[in-house]
């Protein structure tokens, strides 16, 4: 995967992607935006889902050392 930017982990803010996770689920809940909304929204929520998984990975990894 090539990415136009990189985040270091300690820049990530985890509260944040769940934050936004759970107001995009909400906003997706119930009723089908616009095909550009939907897209906008897929994307953050994407990010965010990404966001957090990194997260838990690298804790994972620090528990194992």
């Amino acid at each position: 995967i090539l990415a136009d930017t990189a985040q270091r982990s300690k820049d990530l803010d985890e509260a944040a992607a769940r934050t936004a996770k759970e107001r995009i689920e909400k906003e997706l809940d119930g009723h089908r935006p616009a095909p550009a909304d939907y897209a906008r929204l897929k994307a953050e929520l994407d990010l965010a889902i990404t966001i957090i998984r990194s997260l838990e990975h690298l804790r994972d990894l620090k528990r194992r050392r």
